[in-house]
């Protein structure tokens, strides 16, 4: 059986509220897949997810491993073309943020940040590219979303 879609804690939804919750399933290549529910239950939004038109939330707090892979590969492969990016993340099990910021492929390590005030406990992210379109960068954030890609999965 051959993996057609593959989805690992998928959680979708709309400003900030999920309408889909942590999916996990594989779709065989081929097969004849129903989505079956009441209205509501988030049928339309996980089909707007599987196409694109929708990205995955991210959840509140990132999975430490997810993050550094994410920052590693957006450093190796688009490092010249990252002309600035910086943030704050949470990350599981962690009760600090960390602020992250580069130049290029220039990335000072990730500093968490022992005294953060407020309430505020989102991962905000922003990114400076040159000669990368929204959707690219946006792929790339969606590692962080969902977290790492399932490998068997194939390409949209």
């Amino acid at each position: 059986m051959t993996t057609a879609l593959s989805f690992q804690n998928l959680t979708l939804g709309y400003d900030r509220h999920p309408v889909v919750h942590h999916l996990r399933t594989e779709i065989a290549e081929a097969s004849l897949t129903a989505i079956v529910g009441p209205n509501g239950a988030g049928k339309s939004t996980l089909l707007k997810g599987v196409t694109g038109t929708l990205a995955p939330l991210l959840a509140r707090e990132l999975v430490a491993h997810v993050f550094d892979y994410w920052l590693d590969t957006l450093i190796a492969l688009k490092g010249p073309d990252i002309l600035r990016s910086k943030g704050t993340a949470l990350i599981e099990d962690i009760d600090d943020p960390f602020v992250f910021h580069g130049v290029q492929h220039l990335f000072d390590p990730p500093v968490r940040l022992e005294d953060w005030t407020g309430d505020d406990r989102r991962t905000r992210i922003v990114a400076i590219a040159r000669d990368k379109t929204r959707p690219e960068l946006q792929r790339s954030l969606d590692i962080l979303r969902a977290g790492l890609p399932d490998r068997r999965a194939k390409a949209p």
